[in-house]
C-alpha cells in the first residue's frame, strides 16, 4: 500500500524553526504573558536608554521584537539589527559591532521608504568610511564584517565612536530619535561575556539613543551581572508549565497531521519553548515520513524526535556528568541556582534549565531521563 506523504511534507514546511516569524505573519500566536505589550510599554515609556531582554533561548524573543517593529514607528527611526544571522558572534568585537549598527542605520535610511529621512552628506560619508563600504548595499554581511575584522585596514575607535554618535544625532534632529532592537546577541559565547558585551551595554554611546538589547539569560545572573550596569533596565522571560501556547503554535501549523496524544506530547516535551516545540514536531514528522506507514503523527514519532534532543543535552554534559547531575537535581529540588557559576552559565545559556516567571527554576522535561540514570527504575510520570 502506496501511503501519501504530501501531507506530512507540507507540514514539514510549515514547523519551521530556525528562524523567527515574519512581521505580520499569520502563524504568529499571541503570547500568554503579553511580552510584546510589555516591551513596546517600555520602549515608549523609557525609564533608561537601554532595555536588556533576557529569556531562554527559543522562548520566542526575536519573534516578539519583529512583531512590534512596526508599532514603535510612531515614536521613534526603528532599526533592527539580526546580529546572529549577520555576524560571526565567536569573534565579535566591540569595534566590529559599531561598525555593523552604523551600517544598518545607513541600511534602514536607504531601504525602507517608511522611515526615510535625508542626511547630510559629511556625515554620509563618513559612516560608511567607518563601515569600510563604498555603499551600504552588503549582498552578504557576515562574511563581509568577517572579512573586515580580518583583514580591513584599522579605523580609529574614537572616530567610529564619534561618528556613531553624531549619525544618531543627526537622525534625531531631522526625523526621530533612533531605536536600536539589538537582537541576536543572547548567542555571544562566554568568552566574549566581558570583551564584547559587557562594553557594549556600558558604552556612553548608547546615551544618545533607545536599545533593546537581547542578552544571554546567563549573564543576567551572579557577581558580574549585566543588570548592575549603570542606566539599564532588564525584562526576563520566565516560561510557566502551561503548554497550552506551544500547543497552539504546532497546533496552527501543523495539527492536521498530529494525532491528540502526540500534539500533547509536543507540547508537555517542549519545556513551554516554542522553539524546541516546532524542532521536536519536525523531527516527529521527519520520522513519521522516513517509517512511510501513515500520514499522521503519533507518540512513537514524538519519542523518537525526543532522543535526538536528549542526546545533544546529554553530550553538553558529557565531561562531567555527576556534576550536572548534582546541580540539575538541585534545581529540581530547590527550584533555586546551585553555587556553581560554571554550570549555572551552561545550562542557562542551552536550555537546560529555564527560569519562572516567579524568579524561581524547572529543569527541562527533556533531560528527566539523564537525571535518573543510575537511579532505582521507576522513574517519573512523563505528564502526557
Amino acid at each position: 500500500m502506496t501511503v501519501d506523504l504530501r501531507p506530512l511534507q507540507q507540514a514539514l514546511s510549515a514547523l519551521r524553526y530556525t528562524t523567527p516569524l515574519g512581521e505580520g505573519d499569520p502563524g504568529y500566536v499571541l503570547r500568554p504573558d503579553g511580552l510584546g505589550q510589555q516591551i513596546l510599554n517600555r520602549i515608549m515609556v523609557p525609564g533608561t536608554h537601554r532595555l536588556l531582554l533576557g529569556g531562554p533561548a527559543g522562548c520566542g524573543k526575536s519573534t516578539e521584537l519583529i512583531q512590534i517593529h512596526r508599532l514603535a514607528y510612531s515614536g521613534y527611526t526603528v532599526v533592527f539589527c539580526p546580529c546572529d544571522r549577520e555576524l560571526d558572534l565567536y569573534k565579535l568585537e566591540l569595534i566590529t559591532l559599531i561598525r555593523y549598527l552604523v551600517w544598518r542605520i545607513l541600511l534602514v535610511n536607504s531601504m525602507d521608504p517608511s522611515q526615510q529621512f535625508k542626511l547630510t552628506p559629511e556625515i554620509v560619508r563618513d559612516a560608511l568610511a567607518c563601515v569600510g563600504s563604498p555603499t551600504s548595499l552588503l549582498p552578504n554581511p557576515r562574511m563581509f564584517f568577517a572579512g573586515l575584522a580580518k583583514n580591513a585596514p584599522e579605523v580609529d575607535p574614537a572616530r567610529l565612536f564619534d561618528t556613531f554618535s553624531r549619525l544618531v544625532s543627526e537622525i534625531e534632529r531631522a526625523f526621530k530619535p533612533v531605536l536600536l532592537l539589538v537582537d541576536g546577541l543572547e548567542k555571544v559565547p562566554p568568552h566574549r561575556r566581558e570583551e564584547t558585551l559587557g562594553d557594549f551595554v556600558r558604552s556612553p554611546l548608547l546615551d544618545g539613543c533607545q536599545a533593546v538589547i537581547v542578552v544571554p539569560i546567563w549573564t543576567l545572573y551572579g557577581k558580574d551581572s549585566l543588570e548592575l550596569s549603570p542606566d539599564v533596565e532588564v525584562l526576563r522571560v520566565g516560561l510557566t508549565e502551561d503548554t497550552r501556547f506551544v500547543r497552539t503554535i504546532v497546533w496552527m501549523r501543523a495539527g492536521f497531521v498530529f494525532d491528540e496524544s502526540a500534539l500533547n506530547a509536543v507540547a508537555h516535551l517542549s519545556g513551554g519553548l516554542p522553539r524546541d516545540g516546532l524542532q521536536l514536531a519536525w523531527q516527529a514528522c521527519r520520522a513519521a515520513m522516513d517509517e512511510r506507514t501513515s500520514t499522521k503523527v503519533e507518540i512513537r514519532h514524538v519519542l523518537l524526535a525526543l532522543h535526538g534532543i536528549q542526546q545533544g543535552f546529554e553530550a553538553m554534559l558529557s565531561d562531567e556528568p555527576e556534576r550536572a547531575r548534582t546541580f540539575l537535581r538541585s534545581v529540581r529540588e530547590t527550584q533555586r541556582l546551585p553555587g556553581d557559576p560554571e554550570f549555572r552559565d551552561l545550562v542557562l545559556g542551552h536550555g537546560i534549565v529555564l527560569p519562572k516567571p516567579d524568579g524561581t527554576f524547572r529543569v527541562h522535561p527533556a533531560i528527566e531521563s539523564f537525571l535518573e540514570s543510575g537511579l532505582p527504575a521507576g522513574g517519573s510520570d512523563p505528564g502526557y
